[in-house]
């Protein structure tokens, strides 16, 4: 099945539909972003394309994936889960590999299992 390529319009209806679905506006949105509201309701319109570093940045803002927008279902993590991924993003490599030897070994599973 071929998947279809999405047009300014569709990511800027995905964006106001998430947007709005999270209860924020287009002002708080701009300025979490530090951007113009202008430049928010250009997106949502599909007058103006959204870069790459843009959409990661959308995608931070709103608490969601960029896989989202792109018809993915929304990661839900709780406050708690969201501290614990950045913390780990945030561990050197070696760091990383220990507590997931640790975290395996608990659970009596192989990393590729987890």
């Amino acid at each position: 099945m071929k998947s279809k390529i999405l047009s300014n319009e569709d990511l800027g209806a995905r964006l106001r539909n998430i947007r709005k679905r999270k209860r924020i506006t287009q002002e708080q949105l701009a300025e979490a972003l530090d951007v113009s509201n202008q430049l928010i309701q250009q997106y949502e319109a599909g007058k103006s394309q959204m870069s790459a570093y843009r959409l990661q940045g959308l995608a931070h803002a709103l608490g969601t994936s960029v896989g989202e927008f792109f018809g993915e279902p929304p990661t839900i993590l709780s406050g708690d889960e969201q501290k614990l991924v950045c913390g780990f993003r945030s561990l050197p490599t070696e760091v990383k590999k220990f507590i997931l030897d640790c975290l395996c070994k608990e659970a009596g599973s192989s990393q590729d299992q987890l």
